[in-house]
């Protein structure tokens, strides 16, 4: 974050200590101090996510300029091994998924059976193609995690908690999640497209980008799909249908309808 404040892009900058360090570790998480940023940040997304489009090409813009200036950078304290996408999802299909109570619960079987053939798919597509950025991915850029000022500019992207090293696209998930869905919930094509537009006229995706994006997209809500699922039956011992939480319902949808692919169309 010290770096992105170097180079002028909106985040709250972190405050030295004394003795020159930035930051320490409690219960061996990182911690740190930050400066204040004047102004508001949004509203958590809820089910249906955020309405507000407009604020949505706002966050794609500025996220493909968090691209462009940490582009050929690598950064220490990766959280790789928590937050990659490939790496989260096989090791839950190799966990909780493997348990056999997982195919009681209404959807599930489905839900794992496409879940494999996702990873299959990511793990030959991504070997296949080579043109696709890798560098800092937020993991999380949502209405919340965004601090606008008076006159609306955005002051500050929050919570890096989850950054990682991964393919850069991956990051437009959270955002196409976010804003890219109806009134209703259902992914809008509309919606989406208007989102990737917006990133990829401030930095341009390749064609190979434009290919992987909606696997990526995919494995962004499987993993978040797999983390309520495993809440819902691990934690409160009350296992819901896969279909009655909004990423598990999504996520088959985009698993066994054919034309869900249409929605990551490029129009040009």
């Amino acid at each position: 974050m010290r770096y992105l404040a170097e180079q002028t892009f909106p985040v709250a900058d972190v405050v030295e200590a004394r003795d020159g360090t930035r930051f320490d570790y409690i219960e061996g998480r990182p911690c740190a101090l930050f400066t204040y940023v004047d102004g508001t940040a949004g509203e958590s997304p809820g089910e249906t996510g955020c309405a507000d489009l407009t604020s949505g090409v706002t966050a794609a813009r500025l996220l493909a300029q968090m691209h462009l200036v940490t582009q050929g950078r690598t950064f220490p304290g990766s959280r790789t091994e928590h937050s990659d996408p490939i790496t989260r999802l096989a090791r839950w299909v190799s966990g909780d998924g493997a348990d056999p109570e997982f195919l009681d619960i209404p959807g599930g079987p489905a839900f794992l059976h496409h879940l494999k053939r996702l990873l299959h798919t990511l793990d030959s597509e991504l070997d296949q193609r080579g043109n696709v950025w890798v560098g800092l991915v937020h993991g999380d850029v949502g209405p919340n995690n965004l601090v606008l000022d008076s006159a609306g500019t955005v002051a500050a992207l929050l919570d890096f908690d989850d950054c990682l090293y991964s393919y850069v696209i991956y990051d437009l998930a959270s955002i196409l999640w976010y804003w890219g869905r109806s009134a209703g919930g259902d992914l809008d094509g509309t919606r989406i497209r208007n989102l990737i537009d917006a990133y990829s006229a401030v930095r341009e995706l390749t064609a190979d980008e434009r290919h992987l994006l909606a696997p990526l997209f995919a494995s962004y809500i499987a993993g978040d799909a797999i983390g309520k699922i495993t809440w819902w039956w691990r934690g409160a011992r009350k296992p819901r249908p896969v279909e009655a939480i909004d990423s598990g319902r999504a996520y088959l949808d985009l698993a066994t309808n054919p034309t869900t692919t249409d929605l990551f169309a490029d129009r040009a």
